[in-house]
Order: C-alpha cells, then sequence, then structure tokens
C-alpha cells in the first residue's frame, strides 16, 4: 500500500507535456521527486527492496518495466535499457571508468591489443537509486 500509494502521489504531477506517456526524462523525474535528500536512507531501501522483486540487490530491465507497468505506463524495455545507462552515466562509478577507459582506448592512435567493450548496464544498485531519489530537481 505505502508503495501504491507514493506512486500514485507522484503520478499526478509527472506528465509534464500531457500526452498520456511518460517520457524518459518524466520517468527520471518521477524516481527522482519521490523522496528529499533528507528522508532516512531506511525509507529509500525500503522502496527500493518493493521493487526488487528477485531479491538480488538490482533492479533490472524487467523489474524497472514491472514499475512502469505500476504507474499504468508502457515504457518500452528498450528505453528502460537507455535509462539505465543514463542513470550509471550520471551516477555509476565503475561505469564511468570502464566508458573513459573504453573512449581514451578508441581516441588513441598508438593503443594496442583490443579495445576494452564500452560498458552496457542491465541494471541499478541501491547506491545509484539513492543517487536518482536525492537528486535535486
Amino acid at each position: 500500500p505505502h508503495l501504491t500509494s507514493a506512486i500514485m502521489r507522484i503520478m499526478t504531477n509527472v506528465d509534464k507535456n500531457f500526452d498520456g506517456q511518460i517520457s524518459p526524462d518524466e520517468f527520471y523525474q518521477l524516481l527522482s521527486q519521490k523522496f528529499e535528500r533528507d528522508d532516512p536512507d531506511s525509507e529509500k531501501q525500503s522502496v527500493f527492496d518493493r521493487m526488487d522483486r528477485k531479491e538480488d540487490g538490482k533492479l533490472d530491465v524487467d523489474e524497472l518495466y514491472e514499475v512502469s507497468q505500476m504507474l499504468g505506463e508502457t515504457i518500452p524495455k528498450t528505453e528502460i535499457k537507455a535509462m539505465i545507462k543514463m542513470f550509471h552515466s550520471l551516477y555509476g562509478q565503475e561505469y564511468i571508468a570502464a566508458k573513459a577507459k573504453h573512449d581514451a582506448a578508441k581516441k588513441d592512435p598508438k593503443h594496442r591489443g583490443a579495445i576494452p567493450e564500452e560498458p552496457n548496464p542491465t541494471s541499478i544498485d541501491f547506491a545509484i537509486f539513492k543517487s536518482i531519489m536525492d537528486e535535486e530537481l
């Protein structure tokens, strides 16, 4: 009930352009407006845990898709994958480091050997979720 009421409360403020759809930007804003920066981390962890149906400490494409469905929206899984990548590019230190390594090797004409693969994250962990929730809009 707490998760549903939080979602319903947020939903009324999300569709900013009134097109009946939630864009990736609106979905991002929806996630980040759920909490204030000074709300206890335990509340954020509780919501994260409810969304984490697989109980693996990560929210993957399917779990985030399920949340979008609960919100009455159909966000294609391809867009959710793009959002996960965007969240990692903003808040994921491992992603940022791996992407920098990939980009540097690609640009370096003297680079020898295989270029490290570009990172392709498929889920967000609590640290990234918390960063999204703490973001000032």
